[in-house]
């Protein structure tokens, strides 16, 4: 309750966000603007209820085996269309 009014409210949601990390070769302006699109997902995320959790992207390749031998672009591709056939 808030005042008179209900609001709804997310319990316990928790969003999951790839951990910005630049690269060197990308210059300061890559890496300002890689920072400042991290920072404001984690701020619209946290602002509309949910909890974030920072996670580095090895970590969760790793978790859907997207580590192997192919290119990351391809393994992300052919994750993507598994993905959309299960749906």
């Amino acid at each position: 309750m808030v005042g008179k009014r209900i609001r709804k409210r997310l319990d316990g949601t928790t969003a999951y966000v790839e951990q910005s990390a630049p690269f060197p070769q990308d210059g300061k302006q890559g890496w300002w603007s890689g920072g400042f699109g991290y920072g404001l997902w984690i701020g619209v995320l946290v602002a509309s209820g949910f909890s974030v959790v920072p996670v580095i992207s090895m970590t969760w390749r790793n978790g859907f085996e997207l580590a192997g031998g192919r290119s990351a672009k391809e393994e992300l591709r052919l994750c993507s269309l598994l993905h959309m056939e299960m749906a």
